[in-house]
């Protein structure tokens, strides 16, 4: 967002749903769908509509911004359930960076993920 490279962003946020897609696969400790056309064979429908409900932002500051806060909603729930019902230190200290950093460098951006 800094350079104004916003075809960047876009695929960035495209990364982002795609973590959403493996953390709920690993999740529910399945084994690898044997491709990504293969989703509905292995994820309950409520997990397939949530990924669908995923933005898929243009090239627009606000778009991509809107978008990637809107992932971070969807994955971080998940990522923080998932360290605790393993009893994996969740990375505080990492996410209060980011947060910060993003409250100063994007300061339109939601960080109020959960």
């Amino acid at each position: 967002l800094g350079r104004d490279e916003l075809f960047v962003c876009v695929t960035g946020s495209d990364l982002l749903r795609t973590s959403v897609k493996d953390l709920l696969i690993a999740r529910d400790a399945l084994v690898p769908p044997g491709g990504a056309l293969h989703l509905t064979r292995v994820l309950p429908p409520e997990d397939i509509d949530l990924l669908n409900r995923l933005p898929f932002p243009r090239p627009d500051r606000a778009e991509v911004v809107a978008a990637i806060a809107e992932i971070a909603r969807v994955f971080f729930p998940i990522a923080r359930a998932m360290a605790r019902d393993l009893d994996i230190a969740w990375p505080a200290a990492f996410e209060a960076a980011a947060r910060n950093h993003l409250r100063r460098e994007v300061p339109e951006f939601d960080t109020d993920w959960g």
